[in-house]
């Protein structure tokens, strides 16, 4: 669970020491994915019949594929993480075999990665897909302005108070960071998951700019598809 979740109560938390995520009993690594399984199985079929992505090509690539490869990156990304934080916990699979510097860092990569694959991929699908939706440049503006400065707050709350490492789940990894106490400032200061109430919302910003209604699609999966992650 990302976010701020960690510190406090956790989903991925056995016993839970109040403001800490001190834990007595790793989670098994498949519980609470009941609930991720059937919402993937409900979403996708609902996609799959009102996307409708039509016939239409950009860059010689149907737009089809550019929509099924922007909706399948949050899947890869959050099935990463929820396999390493699990295996981590369970049996220190990361430090025990590169240590917690390296180990982290190697998971970190591919955390990153694929978190900026959720943006180009939705950024390049905006593209294949722009001014599908019958929107005037005021009303797009007017959209995403808002949207830009409560997330973007967001992400600056993220970085200056919080961080990146405990964002991507640092604490898995190194008891040190259990313990931490709750950020309260920023963004914080109205939330303690401010990365999934707020930040997240920045996924719409490609869709109403470029009026994409795939892209707005994606982003509206991503918005509701991270707190399956959170609650699972």
């Amino acid at each position: 669970v990302t976010g701020q979740a960690f510190v406090g109560t956790t989903k991925d938390s056995g016993k839970v020491v109040r403001g800490s995520s001190i834990q007595s009993t790793p989670p098994p690594l498949l519980r609470g994915q009941f609930l991720h399984l059937v919402f993937l199985a409900t979403a996708i079929t609902l996609l799959l019949v009102l996307s409708n992505p039509g016939p239409a090509y950009w860059q010689g690539i149907p737009v089809s594929v550019w929509f099924w490869s922007a909706l399948s990156i949050p899947i890869l990304h959050q099935v990463y993480v929820l396999l390493c934080w699990r295996l981590e916990l369970r049996s220190q699979s990361v430090t025990s075999r590169w240590g917690l510097k390296r180990g982290f860092r190697i998971y970190t990569i591919g955390f990153f990665v694929l978190f900026s694959s959720r943006f180009l991929s939705l950024l390049l699908l905006a593209v294949a897909d722009q001014a599908s939706l019958p929107m005037s440049m005021g009303l797009r503006w007017a959209l995403a302005t808002p949207i830009f400065l409560v997330a973007g707050y967001a992400m600056f709350s993220v970085k200056h108070y919080f961080g990146f490492q405990r964002a991507a789940g640092i604490d898995h990894f190194d008891l040190a960071y259990r313990t931490k106490p709750m950020v309260r400032d920023g963004m914080f200061r109205w939330t303690k998951n401010a990365m999934y109430t707020f930040a997240i919302q920045a996924t719409w910003l490609f869709g109403i700019l470029a009026a994409s209604r795939l892209a707005m699609i994606v982003a509206c999966f991503q918005s509701v598809y991270v707190w399956v992650h959170y609650f699972g």
